[in-house]
């Protein structure tokens, strides 16, 4: 693939079309057939993400980017997510006095 004026999220897009969660897209295949830093494929992928595109990623057996294609991808792939913002919320609560947390859990919300 050769640089274009298209954005960096269309790339990645892109460059995932063929990929499933068993055969995922590295991070290194992607850097290397777009010369995108690893930071700016990261950004892509969440304002894939943010746009609705159903990119998950994995860390184990087969590490990398994949299109989710089913509910069990979905669930794979939201998993990590999943722990890891409830490690976050855990470090903030332990940080912040119990008012200033409970005032920003009441101000919570997952639609945007």
């Amino acid at each position: 693939m050769t640089r274009s004026n298209r954005s960096p999220a269309w790339a990645v897009l892109f460059m995932l079309r063929d990929s499933t969660r068993e055969k995922p897209v590295t991070l290194a295949e992607i850097r290397d057939m777009t010369d995108m830093s690893a930071r700016s494929i990261k950004a892509a992928v969440e304002q894939l993400r943010l746009r609705g595109k159903p990119v998950g990623s994995s860390r184990g057996k087969h590490p990398g980017y994949y299109l989710v294609a089913t509910a069990e991808d979905a669930e794979a792939a939201a998993g990590p997510l999943v722990r890891q913002a409830l490690a976050m919320l855990r470090t903030a609560k332990a940080m912040l006095p119990e008012t200033r947390y409970r005032e920003l859990m009441g101000q919570a919300r997952l639609d945007s």
